[in-house]
């Protein structure tokens, strides 16, 4: 049974698409989740560089929003005011978690329409489960931008699976299949 949610869960990963956002109403604001490094390099600076390049296409002029904690707050405030962008640190926590950055982002964009969450592709499954459980209804203003490609993220899918079945067995979040 365990290894039919796997593979369930496994092809959930091969859903995930860009979003076509040229034919998307628009694009109120960019939300950039942190990776575990606090750096602008690795995983964080894939994330940033990706929706930089976003915000630079896109004709609305979105706003960036980025959710970290208070040292990853520091470094990208320090990187951004370089890059002269218009930007939005909701929160300031000690430390953060995928649940925690949602919860914030919940709290401060909610009733907002024309969000786009950046992440990497392995972390895309369990954030749209908080974005469902933490904005309700508003969670069909949240569209999810891709950062790499499923090929290149196979062990830390599987490392995502594991947390979604972990997360989803204390009730923290859904499992749906």
């Amino acid at each position: 049974m365990e290894e039919k949610i796997r593979q369930k869960l496994r092809s959930e990963f091969n859903l995930i698409k860009l979003p076509d956002l040229l034919n998307k109403r628009s694009v109120e604001n960019i939300v950039i989740l942190s990776a575990e490094e606090t750096g602008i390099d690795g995983e964080n600076g894939s994330r940033i560089k990706t929706a930089i390049i976003l915000y630079k296409k896109l004709s609305t002029k979105p706003k960036l929003v980025f959710l970290g904690t208070k040292s990853h707050n520091k470094i990208f405030n320090d990187f951004i005011q370089k890059q002269k962008l218009q930007t939005i640190i909701p929160s300031n926590r000690k430390e953060a978690s995928t649940k925690t950055q949602i919860k914030d982002l919940a709290k401060f964009l909610k009733d907002k329409k024309g969000i786009l969450i950046v992440s990497h592709l392995y972390h895309i499954p369990r954030i749209k489960r908080y974005v469902e459980k933490y904005f309700g209804k508003s969670s069909k203003n949240v569209d999810y931008y891709p950062v790499g490609n499923q090929k290149d993220q196979k062990e830390q899918i599987e490392k995502e699976i594991e947390k979604i079945i972990k997360y989803s067995a204390t009730g923290d979040l859904p499992l749906y299949l």
